[in-house]
């Protein structure tokens, strides 16, 4: 059974210093729209509480904050309750969930219930800058025809430039990710107008609620998939405007790391065969996409199997064919 929690109070929530002119633009998207902010967590309770922490020193503050927690246990909720300031008036709504089989059902769980006109999706492990959703607020104001406005993940570090030319080689079409390469350079873009995309990642990304409102993540994703970002936003249809705010920052616990773990091939083969089922339709030269797709990863996987001298990279790309569904652990990585 569902049940919504209230917080109890407790300490406040410091906040950082503006500058004026960081403080004139929080007054005047202040008042402009409210905001959902979106959270599916599970058996995370010390990082979910960071990014509920970050979340309440930001400059404009949120209509409300939507957890779906789906672990057994209340330690998730007692770590958010204890934590939760008096003063503040973000309203939390908790709903622990544990029979929600994965990420995409809990965020379609919690679009039914958000009242704000901007929905805010995010990771349970994240560290939101202050004026995260002050810069996304800007966005909206100054863009109108914008359906959605996503941020920069400022700890990612650029992948070796042998990847960054496979990348840009072998992912063409419906499967060319033009997301990573503004996150490796989100220093440098720190002061950079919007920059449209076509897809987003769905631990910092937003839309417009009319926009979405009759839009949900594909229910049939177990656990923590691949691809349910990219197919939620592809599924909105070629008009969609979907920008990047440079100045919207925000660092991911997670990370990620230098080299290919192999199970990231298994799993990024799975999510690009789950996109070509769900898009090939709507996207020109689909089926050849992938093929040259595909053809990129079993480079990668004899590659490996030469390096390691073994057969990890075969096995994990003979896994990649196993289905659409997400990869197992990490495993061995592919060097690159």
């Amino acid at each position: 059974m569902s049940a919504q929690m209230q917080p109890q109070a407790l300490a406040a929530t410091s906040r950082l210093p503006l500058s004026q002119e960081s403080a004139r633009t929080v007054d005047s998207v202040r008042a402009a729209v409210s905001i959902s902010v979106i959270i599916p967590t599970k058996d995370r309770p010390g990082e979910l509480l960071e990014t509920v922490a970050s979340l309440l020193a930001q400059t404009v503050s949120p209509l409300e904050i939507l957890i779906v927690d789906q672990s057994q246990g209340e330690d998730s909720w007692r770590a958010v309750s204890e934590g939760w300031p008096s003063a503040t008036s973000v309203r939390l709504r908790y709903f622990r969930e544990p029979a929600i089989p994965g990420a995409t059902a809990a965020r379609n769980y919690a679009m039914d219930r958000a009242e704000g006109e901007i929905w805010l999706f995010l990771d349970d492990d994240v560290i939101l800058e202050p004026d995260f959703i002050a810069a996304l607020l800007c966005v909206y104001r100054d863009y109108p025809r914008a359906d959605g406005v996503s941020g920069v993940i400022t700890n990612y570090r650029p992948p070796s430039w042998r990847f960054r030319l496979w990348r840009r080689i072998f992912e063409r079409g419906l499967f060319r990710d033009d997301r990573q390469p503004i996150y490796w350079r989100a220093d440098a873009l720190r002061h950079s107008p919007p920059l449209p995309v076509t897809r987003f990642g769905s631990g910092l990304m937003s839309f417009r609620a009319a926009r979405v409102a009759h839009h949900r993540f594909d229910p049939c994703l177990p656990g923590v998939p691949r691809g349910e970002d990219v197919d939620f936003c592809l599924g909105l249809g070629t008009g969609a405007r979907l920008l990047i705010a440079p100045g919207a920052r925000l660092a991911h616990k997670g990370g990620n790391v230098a080299r290919i773990p192999a199970a990231w091939l298994t799993a990024e083969m799975r999510g690009a065969r789950y996109l070509y089922g769900r898009h090939r339709c709507r996207h020109r030269a689909a089926a050849l996409a992938l093929a040259w797709l595909f053809i990129g990863y079993a480079l990668l996987a004899v590659a490996e199997c030469g390096r390691a001298r073994s057969f990890v990279g075969l096995r994990a790309y003979i896994a990649g064919w196993r289905g659409p569904g997400p990869a197992g652990p990490v495993g061995r990585r592919l060097a690159l």
